[in-house]
């Protein structure tokens, strides 16, 4: 893919407007931002209708890809204090470091959160550079990908190494393995999350009910643009098979 600078408009990023960002021309992702400014739009405006504003918050963003949830949760006044990004492609990664060099509190790490620290093999989706997963799925291998090997180190090891003490807004998109890292993830931390965005698959038939119990700390959950019961949630999550989901969840 051939990576493109463009400035992003004024009206949804206001505190950095008319800034210079860098990503893949894709034919997804690129499209939608250069023209109107924003990606996963439904999902943060959903976000914003639970969010305490009168409090601060550190930002987790596993799978960061070229940092557009980051920039735009951190372009909200004194919403963001710090901020983690994982993100283990190389392209994807160097268009984070780039898009976020202006933010203060901005902490990178170029590699993937999985059960375990190793290597794995890591499918690119040739479409779209927000498709890329540890898992060749139906879409990757309908779209046509491109292979390559990701450094990837534990859950538990990464979350050892950061030092979080405020409440925490959490958002993992790393197409398939979002329930184990989910899982995985140290009481003491998950107990400090508030609000959650999770793109959920169910591929590697990670241990759901672990993971439900965990989503059951929240009290209210949004998926598309409507707001569900945890019942519901544990029924679509239960269902899902090859599909995915995404959902919003709040205290």
């Amino acid at each position: 893919m051939e990576i493109v600078k463009f400035k992003l408009p004024t009206r949804n990023y206001s505190k950095f407007g008319g800034f210079e960002v860098k990503m893949p021309r894709d034919n997804v992702i690129y499209p939608q931002v250069s023209k109107k400014g924003m990606w996963a739009k439904m999902e943060m405006k959903s976000l914003e209708k639970f969010i305490d504003t009168s409090k601060s918050y550190d930002l987790i963003d596993v799978g960061a890809n070229v940092g557009l949830i980051t920039l735009y949760l951190n372009s909200k006044k004194n919403l963001i204090e710090q901020s983690y990004c994982i993100e283990p492609d190389d392209i994807n990664f160097d268009c984070l470091q780039f898009n976020t060099k202006h933010l203060q509190n901005c902490n990178l790490f170029h590699f993937g959160l999985d059960k375990e620290s190793g290597i794995k093999r890591f499918y690119k989706d040739i479409r779209n550079h927000g498709n890329n997963s540890l898992f060749k799925n139906q879409e990757l291998q309908d779209a046509g990908f491109a292979e390559s090997s990701i450094k990837l180190t534990s859950v538990k090891k990464f979350f050892n190494q950061i030092n979080i003490n405020r409440p925490i807004i959490f958002k993992s998109d790393t197409q398939g393995n979002d329930i184990t890292i989910i899982n995985n993830i140290p009481h003491e931390v998950w107990n400090k999350i508030e609000y959650a965005v999770i793109e959920v698959w169910n591929m590697n038939d990670e241990n759901l009910d672990i993971f439900l119990d965990r989503l059951s700390k929240f009290s209210r959950f949004i998926q598309g643009k409507t707001e569900i019961t945890y019942d519901k949630v544990c029924e679509n999550i239960k269902n899902l098979k090859q599909r995915q989901i995404n959902l919003i969840c709040g205290l």
